[in-house]
């Protein structure tokens, strides 16, 4: 799951920042679409021809509860599939072309509630996979071209507003992100490569006044260009070049708290 602030989220690794960030209590319990309950593929009963599995399967639960159930054809899945909670709720649903992955996929919270809308081509993602709240409200929005990220990454505050957006182009490693406060104004913007952060960052603070613009490397602090408190007055940003030398924290009041020295990106052990 993405992080309220990449460049804080870096920096907290390194322990220079102590950045608080606040609990969302509507986030789903969990986003996890493969994890299933349980899996004795032994409890199935159905039918053989020619020694391979053939027609509707049935597979159960220690309890003998359904946990289950779909098509086989010469030993391979398809058509739908359907996965239960013991309560009997369906958990997911998902589509099979000669035992792959193939078409539209759901899955659901336990009361019944949609929790993941997905597609399959091949085996591999692809198109729009929208993860929601449990009370049904947008959580999350990503899109796949065959397995491989593309377009716009978003993430939603459960009030609707945009938490995150990510800018996915194939062929490029680096993505552009965007982050936001829940008012809507920018948090902070940059480059991602992989998880890394690299290249330009800049934070603000959510009068739009910029905290720290720096340069990153691979999750490596390597220079800090400017450094505002919540006013707008300038601070000493320290003489960190290339990795090296002493980062200055403050406070958002602009108080100094701690002159860190730097060597290689990360805080002198």
């Amino acid at each position: 799951m993405l992080k309220n602030s990449y460049l804080l989220a870096c920096l907290l690794l390194t322990g220079v920042l102590y950045a608080q960030e606040n609990t969302q209590s509507h986030s789903p319990t969990t986003i996890t679409v493969d994890e299933l309950s349980y899996t004795d593929e032994k409890s199935g009963k159905g039918s053989y021809q020619d020694n391979q599995k053939t027609g509707l399967w049935t597979y159960f639960y220690d309890d003998q509860k359904l946990w289950k159930k779909g098509e086989y054809d010469k030993g391979k899945e398809t058509g739908t599939w359907r996965i239960y909670y013991k309560n009997g709720n369906v958990r997911f649903l998902e589509n099979y072309s000669n035992g792959i992955r193939h078409g539209k996929s759901m899955a659901y919270y336990e009361d019944g509630k949609k929790k993941l809308v997905s597609n399959y081509a091949d085996g591999k993602p692809d198109g729009e996979f929208i993860v929601y709240f449990d009370d049904g409200k947008k959580y999350t929005v990503q899109h796949y071209d065959k397995g491989i990220k593309t377009g716009k990454y978003t993430e939603y505050y459960h009030n609707g507003k945009i938490k995150t957006e990510e800018f996915y182009v194939i062929g490029k490693p680096e993505r552009k992100y965007i982050t936001y406060y829940e008012s809507g104004k920018v948090k902070e913007d940059g480059f991602l490569k992989g998880n890394s952060i690299t290249g330009e960052h800049t934070t603000y603070f959510e009068n739009g006044i910029v905290t720290i613009k720096a340069i990153m490397a691979d999750n490596r602090l390597m220079e800090v260009l400017e450094r505002h408190d919540k006013n707008g007055n300038k601070l000493d940003p320290g003489t960190l070049k290339n990795g090296n030398g002493i980062f200055n924290h403050y406070d958002d009041n602009g108080k100094l708290l701690a002159a860190v020295v730097f060597e290689n990106g990360r805080p002198k052990k």
